[in-house]
């Protein structure tokens, strides 16, 4: 109710007060919410509850098994072959491929061709519906989201976790991915293996091939060029360069000598000189023997010029001997001169020759080191197919034996069991649920209930929305009999609500600077709130 003093003579307008939301202010503003309204979250809460936890027991049941698969981190090898697929398992990402694999789409697929009639029957009927036990769900639709893959803590174990309506079922469903699982990488394996020994056989023809075109490239090579041996023919032409080489060298030294001497013998005859100061023509044939037997007949024409005349016969003698043997000297000489211009001439062919020789093995030589370059890349080519060839082989070999050995790295660790009780509904869990919600309820339904809740419960509310000071409070009158409430203050009816009355009565004598006669006007927004 407000009360306020109006200074005009006429009345006020009466108008229809709406209140807005009002806002929280402090944390005791809340903990009055909860006082006011907490029966009723309790009750909420209780309602929640024991509508929660009947829901659960009104569930079908649901049964849990597991099965695990463990996967070998090193796994024994017969023989030390690589794998064509690699299923060994180096570190945890690894495992966590593995274990989205197993809950992929694609896997859920293999797994299902495997699934017979009957059993898929088995797995569907529990989740019939209850007016048409015709229509069942997809065995997707029931298996895919109950299913839980993880990996167990610091191990290499794989958990498979089912939960079905079914205990049976779920045992099938455990055990199915489990050891179609095995199978999946098993066929995986081999798919790629046998898949690489095709590869790996027509690499292997086409290499041989071209092995046996290489080789035919070669052979066909040598035959061109008359090669028995293209090494022992490089050597052959080397070992001539360096012999004709060495002969050209020794034949250019005698024709330089030779020259020199015929050079020699040229400048005597136009000098008028000795010709026997040439080396040469000095050493010639008989030409030092007539040279001493020479000299020796003019020393014993000395010794006869000092006993005997010129007539003398053995004077006779000597000369004649002498002419002689001057005579044999001179054509000596000529023989000699003779000999060294044919000896020049013959050095000077000999060299040309050499020259000669030395040219066309030079040219052989080159021609071998560019047949040799040619030779050489298709022998390269030859010898890079039969390598390439080789290790095909090898490798087409160890994908053979590789193909025949179990080379899957993941064992069925344990093998799912039919469960005896059901984990849904349970007892434990839907109390606790219960429980929890019927607090959610006791702790947040007052004070939803409080904050949407706009009336105004106390004075500082009305101050706050109007704007003024509160003149007073007048208590509720619902203790004095309607028939004197008119004459409450008048007949001191009560006590309290008397005193409530004088005091509004003081506020507004002491607040109010309107002079007497005073008007007063009392107004509310509903019927029935003790205007009267």
């Amino acid at each position: 109710m407000s009360i306020q003093g109006n200074q005009g003579n006429a009345p006020a307008p009466r108008r229809r007060t709406v209140l807005p939301f009002v806002k929280i202010k402090s944390p005791k503003d809340y903990i009055n919410m909860y006082r006011e309204w907490w029966p009723i979250g309790l009750i909420v809460g209780v309602i929640v509850g024991v509508a929660v936890g009947a829901y659960q027991f009104t569930k079908p049941p649901v049964y849990r098994t597991e099965a695990s698969l463990l996967f070998v981190t090193n796994p024994d090898k017969v023989v030390n072959i690589q794998e064509v697929v690699d299923t060994s398992m180096k570190n945890a990402s690894e495992l966590n491929s593995h274990i989205e694999q197993i809950k992929s789409q694609s896997f859920f697929d293999y797994v299902q061709s495997f699934i017979t009639k009957e059993e898929s029957e088995k797995i569907r009927r529990p989740y019939a519906d209850k007016d048409d036990p015709t229509k069942m769900p997809s065995l997707a639709s029931i298996i895919m989201p109950n299913i839980d893959v993880y990996a167990r803590r610091n191990t290499t174990i794989v958990g498979i976790s089912v939960r079905n309506r079914d205990p049976e079922a779920a045992a099938i469903i455990a055990n199915r991915y489990a050891r179609k699982y095995i199978d999946y990488n098993l066929d995986r394996a081999s798919t790629g293996t046998q898949s690489a020994i095709v590869f790996l056989q027509s690499q292997a023809d086409d290499l041989r091939r071209k092995v046996e075109q290489s080789e035919k490239d070669l052979q066909d090579y040598r035959a061109r060029y008359n090669l028995a041996s293209l090494g022992d023919n490089q050597n052959v032409i080397l070992q001539r360069v360096q012999t004709v080489g060495t002969s050209l060298i020794q034949a250019q030294i005698a024709r330089i000598n030779l020259e020199s001497q015929v050079d020699k013998v040229s400048k005597i005859k136009e000098s008028g000189g000795n010709l026997l100061d040439v080396d040469f023509i000095a050493s010639f044939g008989t030409i030092p023997d007539l040279q001493k037997q020479i000299d020796q007949l003019r020393a014993d024409r000395v010794q006869l010029e000092q006993r005997y005349l010129a007539k003398h016969p053995k004077m006779i003698a000597n000369a004649s001997a002498l002419e002689t043997a001057q005579q044999q000297l001179k054509e000596n000489i000529g023989k000699a001169v003779s000999e060294l211009n044919e000896r020049y001439n013959l050095a000077k062919a000999y060299e040309d020759r050499l020259n000669t020789e030395k040219a066309e093995a030079d040219r052989e030589s080159q021609r071998l080191d560019k047949i040799s370059v040619e030779y050489k890349f298709i022998e390269n080519q030859a010898d890079l197919a039969k390598s390439a060839y080789s290790k095909i082989l090898d490798r087409l070999n160890e994908t053979t034996i590789s193909s025949q050995l179990d080379s899957v790295n993941i064992k069925l660790f344990d093998q799912a069991w039919v469960p005896s009780t059901p984990v849904e509904p349970n007892l434990r869990s839907a109390t606790f649920q219960s429980s929890f919600l019927a607090i959610v309820c006791l702790l947040f339904v007052p004070v939803l209930i409080g904050t949407f809740d706009t009336r105004l419960k106390a004075a500082w509310e009305i101050e706050e929305l109007l704007g003024q000071t509160l003149l007073g409070e007048i208590p509720s009158l619902s203790k004095i009999e309607m028939k004197e409430r008119l004459h409450a203050v008048e007949i001191g009816a009560d006590e309290i609500v008397s005193e409530a009355f004088r005091g509004l009565y003081g506020q507004m004598r002491l607040n109010s600077t309107v002079p007497h006669p005073k008007i007063m006007l009392v107004t509310s927004t509903v019927p029935a709130e003790g205007k009267s």
